[in-house]
C-alpha cells in the first residue's frame, strides 16, 4: 500500500502514542527497529516495532532480535505496521519460519463532531489503576493471578494521563475499559465485559464516558485497535463512530528459534 507523507506522519504519531500508552518494561532501538520486551503475555509489549528505515543488514538484525527474545524466554515477534522496513521484511520472516497472526485495524473517530453524554450512574472512574479494576481484568479474561504483577507494572509505567472505568452491577464489576490521553489524541484500550452481561450496552456506556472526557480535554482524535476477524467488535466500534481505518497491522511470530 502506497502511503502519502501525511498518512505516514499520522501513523508515526499514533504509534508513538501507543508505545507510551502500553509501555514496555524494556525498549531497545536497533537501527530503526524498536524492540519491546516485558513480563506477561501481551504481544504489544513483546514485539519488534518500527520507527524509520535502517541501514544495517536485515538478517543480522533478525539474529539480534531472536537472541534477545530467547534470553527473555519469549517467542520472537514482529508487529508489522506500514512502517515496517525493509519493504520485503514480511517475506523474509515467512521464509525464516514465522507465522502471520492477528490482523488488526487501527480505527479513528473525529471528536470534533462527537456529541458527549452524561455519565451513567453505574460507572466508576479513576485516574489511576485500582485493585478492583485489575481484579476484574483478570477475572473477565480468565487470566491467572500470576499475571497480576506484570499487568499492574505495565499500567503503572504509563506516564500520560489515564482514566480507568468500571461498570458495577450488584457490587460487582462486570465491564471495564480504559483510556490514555495526550494533548492531541486519546487511545481506548482493554475493553472487556463479563460474558453474562454482554450486549447490554455496558461497553458503549464506558466508551461514551471516556470519549466525553476526551472531548472536554479538547482532544481532537480518538483511536483504538480491533482485530479484523472479530466481526462483533468491528460492528460495535463502527456503531460508536469509529468508521475510519487509518492503517492495519499484523504480528509475525516464531514459535521456536534455531
Amino acid at each position: 500500500m502506497s502511503l502519502s507523507e501525511n498518512q505516514v506522519t499520522k501513523i508515526r504519531q499514533l504509534e508513538d502514542h501507543s508505545f507510551k500508552a502500553v509501555p514496555a518494561e524494556q525498549e531497545i532501538d536497533l537501527d530503526g527497529w524498536r524492540i519491546r520486551i516485558s513480563g506477561g503475555h501481551t504481544k504489544r509489549i513483546n514485539s519488534v516495532n518500527f520507527l524509520t528505515p535502517g541501514q544495517r543488514p536485515t538478517d543480522e538484525k533478525i539474529k539480534t532480535v531472536e537472541a534477545l527474545f530467547q534470553t527473555a524466554k519469549k517467542a520472537p515477534c514482529f508487529r508489522m505496521t506500514p512502517l515496517a522496513s525493509p519493504e520485503n521484511l514480511k517475506e523474509i520472516l515467512r521464509k525464516s519460519g514465522y507465522s502471520e497472526i492477528d490482523h488488526t485495524d487501527v480505527r479513528l473517530l473525529d471528536l470534533t463532531s462527537f456529541q458527549g453524554q452524561d455519565v451513567v450512574a453505574s460507572l466508576e472512574t479513576s485516574n489511576s489503576l485500582t485493585s478492583d479494576w485489575i481484579t476484574a481484568h483478570l477475572a473477565i479474561k480468565g487470566l491467572g493471578d500470576d499475571l497480576r504483577e506484570p499487568l499492574t507494572a505495565m499500567y503503572e509505567r504509563i506516564d500520560l494521563p489515564t482514566a480507568y472505568v468500571s461498570y458495577r452491577l450488584n457490587n460487582r464489576t462486570v465491564s471495564i475499559g480504559m483510556a490514555v490521553f495526550s494533548e492531541t489524541c486519546v487511545g481506548l484500550f482493554d475493553f472487556m465485559t463479563d460474558q453474562n452481561h454482554q450486549r447490554n450496552g455496558l461497553a458503549r456506556d464506558i466508551a461514551v464516558s471516556l470519549l466525553t472526557t476526551a472531548k472536554k480535554r479538547s482532544v481532537k482524535t480518538a483511536y483504538l485497535q480491533v482485530v479484523k476477524d472479530n466481526i462483533g467488535a468491528q460492528k460495535f466500534w463502527q456503531s460508536v463512530g469509529f468508521n475510519d481505518i487509518l492503517y492495519s497491522y499484523c504480528y509475525q511470530i516464531k514459535s521456536s528459534t534455531d
